[in-house]
């Protein structure tokens, strides 16, 4: 039987970032990308899947929320599946991603983390 990994320190998400950039940000505290980190806290099969904005697999957000100790609900809600349940899957696909570099700017200037928000 595989005993689920646990890390040490992990950041907790900020009130309106987005899944996957607090995904990035925990994986980077690490000096890793964020497969690397599901492939060490699920194992190969995990390593193969993503955690995805759109429809989030509770089983990955599961070892996510167990690792770092927080709640699975609290991360689901920051999936853009949770914010705009009403939405198509496809709603948000561009050409481009959108982020506001001045927003970056601001949270070096605060002397925090970067981050992407849910509502760009």
């Amino acid at each position: 039987m595989m005993v689920p990994a646990r890390l040490p320190v992990a950041p907790r998400p900020f009130r309106d970032e987005l899944l996957s950039s607090w995904v990035a940000r925990v994986a980077a505290r690490y000096g890793a990308e964020p497969l690397e980190l599901m492939v060490y806290l699920g194992g190969r099969d995990a390593g193969a899947r993503q955690v995805d904005d759109v429809a989030p697999d509770m089983g990955l957000l599961m070892l996510w929320a167990k690792a770092c100790r927080i709640d699975p609900e609290r991360l689901r809600r920051r999936s853009l599946a949770a914010r705009y349940p009403v939405q198509p899957r496809d709603w948000f696909l561009t050409e481009t991603v959108p982020v506001c570099l001045a927003c970056f700017d601001a949270d070096v200037a605060a002397g925090r983390d970067a981050y992407l928000r849910v509502n760009w």
